[in-house]
């Protein structure tokens, strides 16, 4: 027989030698970690519950998965679903009846370090600093698919404890529930700029209540033309948005940036004569790329103004590859 070749001593070597098997015990953090980052924290919880080596793992490197992170805060009591907010609101002595120093409000980051979740939930009923000094704080850096957030208030603290939700994340493919309880009339202004703050979006809702004080018009309304415009270029799958201060052009305007964006659905309550108006007008010309339906009757809140919802559609074609 001749000399034995190269990949049969390699068999051999391996045959004959004794190969270290790669157990939990023998791998490196860092491919421990990977592995932790694949599961949702129940998983995380039950694997490091009966193997040591993943309990030893510091958890400050593994990113937290939720389904739902849930806040209320009311006037006298407020409410949490997980542990890591339950903890460092504890830690920050926010469950104590007593007023607290300003300096005890401290909020530990770490707890939502590298966090992400499903649906991030928050509901804000008092008006004063203090939700917006903690819950800023402690989902800083909790990254989430969705947002439903409701105000009692239009006032300042919330539009800043907002603007600390959106800040430092990339949103194009993040869905934003904003809800008003009550919109006073001199947050209009702000509430407008805030709107035009927002970045690219897949899906935006508002919601509020009247904001104007009996007016004949419309023009205590947040949404304008030019604010509806902005909102439909930074969406990119849906819009849906209440009553509406908006004119026969700027609908036009609207109808137009429907078909060259990425936006696919809007919706928005306007005067019913320029809603038919505007249907008339989009069915003469037999628009194909865009459908155009008047929706639900309606009258203003606060002056009794005959109101017309307006759903606009982007049509989706079929491609056929046969012919391509």
């Amino acid at each position: 027989m001749g000399e034995p070749s190269e990949l049969d001593q390699k068999f051999d070597s391996l045959r004959f030698n004794q190969v270290p098997l790669t157990t939990f015990d023998t791998l490196p953090d860092d491919i421990l970690v990977g592995i932790f980052g694949f599961l949702n924290l129940r998983d995380q919880t039950r694997l490091a519950a009966c193997c040591s080596r993943f309990h030893s793992i510091n958890q400050s490197k593994v990113a937290k998965k939720l389904d739902a992170v849930v806040a209320f805060w009311g006037e006298r009591h407020q409410y949490v679903n997980t542990y890591e907010s339950y903890m460092a609101l504890k830690k920050a002595r926010c469950w104590n009846r007593q007023p607290t120093d300003d300096y005890e409000l401290t909020i530990d980051e770490s707890f939502f370090a590298h966090g992400q979740t499903n649906t991030l939930e928050i509901k804000v009923k008092p008006n004063h600093d203090r939700p917006y000094l903690l819950l800023s704080h402690l989902f800083k850096t909790l990254q989430y698919a969705s947002l439903d957030i409701y105000f009692a208030d239009s006032e300042r603290n919330n539009a800043l404890l907002f603007r600390s939700l959106i800040s430092g994340r990339k949103l194009k493919d993040c869905s934003l529930t904003i809800k008003f309880g009550r919109a006073m009339f001199e947050d209009i202004g702000s509430t407008r700029e805030l709107l035009l703050e927002l970045p690219t979006m897949k899906c935006l809702q508002l919601n509020w209540v009247y904001w104007g004080i009996n007016s004949d018009s419309l023009e205590t309304e947040v949404i304008t033309d030019g604010i509806l415009l902005y909102l439909v270029d930074h969406s990119t799958e849906e819009l849906i948005v209440g009553e509406g201060d908006c004119s026969l052009q700027g609908l036009l305007h609207v109808h137009h940036k429907l078909i060259v964006s990425e936006c696919k659905h809007v919706e928005v309550t306007v005067r019913r004569e320029v809603a038919q108006e505007f249907v008339q007008k989009i069915m003469r010309h037999s628009y194909e790329t865009v459908q155009v339906h008047q929706g639900k009757l309606s009258q203003h809140e606060g002056n009794g103004i005959a109101m017309s919802r307006l759903i606009i559609t982007k049509r989706q074609y079929d491609i056929n590859y046969e012919f391509l």
